[in-house]
């Protein structure tokens, strides 16, 4: 089963991402990338949340998924990327990894 990721693109309407393939390593570092208001407005929103069990699991994962630039997350960011060069490959999977690392830290996961 992949990562469970609570995440929403308003403040108030949660988006449930799965971690399990390219498509969603991509969706969520592009969520983050765009949320309004930026990756810290997300993250301040949801920091009050990260005791409720369905989000707390999300996190739990997805700092199981995105532990190191090559864990299966931003592994998963770069194969989405079709990328053809190794520092291709490693530029992709260190930005979905810094991405999700900022994002944690952000909440007082990281």
């Amino acid at each position: 089963m992949g990562a469970e990721v609570t995440l929403t693109d308003s403040h108030a309407e949660p988006v449930l991402l799965l971690v399990e393939n390219r498509e969603d390593a991509y969706d969520l570092c592009f969520c983050l990338d765009n949320a309004p208001g930026g990756i810290e407005a997300l993250a301040q929103a949801w920091r009050a949340r990260r005791i409720e069990p369905l989000v707390a699991s999300a996190l739990t994962h997805l700092r199981d998924k995105f532990a190191t630039v090559s864990s299966y997350g931003p592994r998963q960011v770069a194969i989405f990327y079709e990328a053809k060069s190794r520092e291709e490959q490693e530029r992709h999977s260190r930005r979905g990894y810094e991405l999700v690392a900022r994002f944690l830290e952000l909440i007082g996961q990281g």
